[in-house]
């Protein structure tokens, strides 16, 4: 699935492409340091098993945070990319 990011016009009275950029990718180290965390506090079978089926349920919400921090980092990026492009045509 393709992501459709909505980017900023750099112009005299916004923000500049440093400043875009800047808090872009401070944005992005923070979602790739989010996702690092949530890797250390994936399930574990021994923390589950006393309840049937619930170490799966567990591990699915797992995975679903872990795919909207890939895809919040994924349209950060584009953003980036599409800033950069922009101004280098």
């Amino acid at each position: 699935m393709e992501t459709q990011v909505i980017c900023p016009i750099i112009h005299g009275n916004g923000d500049t492409e440093e400043t875009l950029m800047r808090n872009l990718q401070a944005a992005f180290i923070a979602v790739e340091k989010a996702g690092d965390a949530l890797r250390m506090c994936r399930p574990h079978g021994r923390n589950y098993y006393p309840v049937d089926g619930l170490l799966e349920k567990a591990v699915a919400q797992h995975q679903e945070r872990d795919r909207k921090l890939v895809e919040v980092g994924e349209s950060l990026m584009l953003e980036m990319r599409a800033i950069t492009t922009r101004l280098s045509a």
